[in-house]
């Protein structure tokens, strides 16, 4: 283990008319294989765990130090996604003989306590149902669509895999209305899932390239990046209160400079965290005041193409790695906000 030093590296975009209301440090990782290609955050523990295709990096979010595991398991590890309830963490695998596995380690020891076997022909992203304890798998299927697999965390047993938009590239969960958001590349929609019976309720056309999703608990709202169109999406949920039936609508697209990527949102701030790839900035924006329509705040520089992002709710800290660097990019609040509501968060148990 390397204890590791946090340094002020930028401020926000000096553009921006009113004053910054966060800031830009570092966390320097150590030497690594690969370049970083997922980040989640367990807001309990406050502990980065970075994919890093041969390996994972857990990070200490406070300190920087961090430690490295799943090293020797073969392989490239390179997505993630962790359940701080259960204290376990989530990693895909993959082979150069088409297996397709998700590795569960736990919190405490980093070790590995199951492998997984998933069908299809890839897994391009992992996210966690935190209220059912549902790990939802999504790559390309067999066949021409896209599939979304559904795991129980207490027993490992694969539970269902339907069929979603073409070439999924991210997922989100809005855990309290129970509703998975999929990110279809090739088809560019989202299509819209129901946690509970395990369905596609609807798809939404979504731009011209659908690469990253998040979604808000609180607002129930997910913001879906399109890297070609250099907007997010916002898609609203609607709920009739005499028939119960919930509908979905694209009700915003906010402009971002750049190629936006990997999306993150602090639901209890009411703020979405979004990385441009091409701008070497992330963009922050307010979901305050109804449907989102502009940036609020951009902070920058930030290492060579920035493109994942996680948050860590009780910290209202952002994380942002970029490919072929070894820094991690902290954007923390100037002022202190209050603490997170209760179990209306994404991350509550």
């Amino acid at each position: 283990m390397s204890s590791l030093l946090l340094h002020p590296v930028g401020a926000a975009n000096a553009d921006e008319p009113t004053a910054a209301s966060h800031t830009l440090t570092s966390i320097e990782l150590p030497p690594s294989g690969g370049s970083p290609s997922g980040i989640a955050s367990d807001p309990l523990s406050h502990t980065l765990f970075i994919a890093e295709g041969t390996s994972v990096l857990a990070v200490d979010e406070l300190t920087g130090a961090s430690t490295r595991f799943g090293e020797g398991v073969g392989g490239g590890l390179y997505h993630l996604a962790v359940d701080p309830a259960l204290h376990e963490v989530f990693v895909s695998r993959e082979d150069d003989y088409e297996g397709r596995w998700v590795l569960v380690f736990t919190e405490s020891t980093l070790s590995l306590i199951a492998t997984i076997p998933v069908t299809g022909n890839n897994i391009a992203a992992i996210a966690v149902d935190n209220p059912r304890h549902s790990i939802v798998v999504v790559g390309q299927g067999l066949g021409a669509a896209g599939a979304a697999t559904f795991i129980d965390e207490r027993t490992n047993a694969v539970l269902a895999s339907i069929a979603v938009g073409g070439e999924p590239d991210a997922v989100a969960v809005d855990d309290v209305a129970g509703t998975i958001y999929v990110a279809n590349g090739s088809d560019d929609t989202v299509s819209i899932v129901d946690a509970v019976s395990r369905s596609v309720l609807c798809s939404l056309p979504i731009g011209t390239d659908p690469i990253g999703i998040a979604a808000d608990p609180v607002r129930h709202r997910a913001y879906v990046s399109d890297s070609r169109a250099s907007s997010v999406a916002v898609v609203a949920s609607t709920r009739n209160p005499a028939s119960g039936v919930v509908s979905f609508e694209v009700v915003s697209h906010v402009a971002i400079d750049g190629s936006p990527w990997g999306v993150a949102i602090d639901s209890s701030a009411g703020l979405a965290y979004v990385a441009s790839s091409s701008s070497g900035k992330a963009a922050i924006v307010s979901e305050s005041g109804g449907a989102a329509t502009s940036v609020g705040e951009y902070i920058g520089p930030i290492a060579s193409n920035p493109q994942h992002v996680a948050v860590d709710e009780s910290l209202h800290s952002a994380f942002v790695v970029s490919l072929n660097s070894l820094t991690v990019s902290v954007i923390s609040p100037t002022l202190v906000l209050a603490p997170p509501r209760g179990c209306d968060v994404s991350w509550c148990a």
